[in-house]
């Protein structure tokens, strides 16, 4: 035998040995091997139908999501128009107060910058910003 730093190398016996074992047992993986690869192609053909099932419903499920698109589109619209107008009305009531309490807002503004001059400046700054 040769000697490979400091080391025998393996005589053929024992690498006939190893092969035969590591083929002895390949059978047996071989054999999971197929059952995993037949496994494997059921669900495969199982997949294949669940998809082709998707495929056919999808026209139907297409035609109903667009018709729920144009229902929201509409109730969108109706509450548009039922906003524009509440908003209408909120700013023409905001707008008809403000007027009728212009007087009040007056008579606020002249007790507070009237009187006592040296509060103008500060007040003024409350009042307009």
């Amino acid at each position: 035998m040769l000697e490979r730093t400091g080391r025998f190398l393996p005589s053929a016996a024992v690498i006939l040995a190893a092969v035969v074992l590591v083929s002895a047992a390949g059978c047996r993986e071989a054999r999971l091997a197929e059952r995993r690869l037949a496994y494997r192609s059921e669900r495969l053909s199982d997949d294949i139908a669940r998809f082709e099932r998707l495929e056919r419903s999808r026209p139907r499920r297409v035609e109903r999501t667009l018709k729920a698109i144009v229902r929201d589109q509409r109730q969108t619209v109706e509450d548009l128009d039922e906003n524009v107008d509440r908003l209408d009305s909120h700013c023409r009531t905001r707008w008809r107060r403000w007027v009728e309490r212009q007087p009040a807002y007056r008579d606020a503004a002249g007790r507070i910058l009237l009187g006592k001059p040296e509060r103008i400046g500060p007040n003024a700054i409350i009042l307009f910003f």
